[in-house]
């Protein structure tokens, strides 16, 4: 197997894309070979520390970046929830008693 066919087998195991009996057969030769196994690992080491980099600039980047107002949420008050809704209601008691008054006639 050359350089070239070991790489692509060791990325496509990390990355999860081998099928069922090609990880089977690579892992049997993982067991036989410490040296690929080093190589796997350190690897596997790198793509995770370059996973936490990214993650950690990214959440820098993102504190670093201002919000506009416009794009923040704005949270409403519960009591003025509660004003609107009473208020909804004394209009919604108004218009019916006035419809009655109105029909009566």
């Amino acid at each position: 197997m050359n350089v070239n066919d070991l790489d692509a087998k060791i990325d496509k195991y990390l990355l999860g894309k081998m099928s069922p009996e090609e990880k089977t057969e690579f892992e049997n030769l993982l067991e036989k070979d410490h040296k690929l196994l080093e190589e796997v690992l350190l690897r596997k080491d790198v793509i995770v520390a370059v996973h936490i980099a990214v993650k950690e600039k990214l959440n820098e980047l993102a504190k670093k970046t201002p919000v506009k107002e416009e794009e923040q949420v704005k949270k409403i008050p519960g009591k003025y929830i509660v004003l609107a809704i009473l208020i909804f209601g004394i209009l919604s008691l108004l218009l019916v008693l006035l419809f009655k008054i109105f029909s009566e006639k």
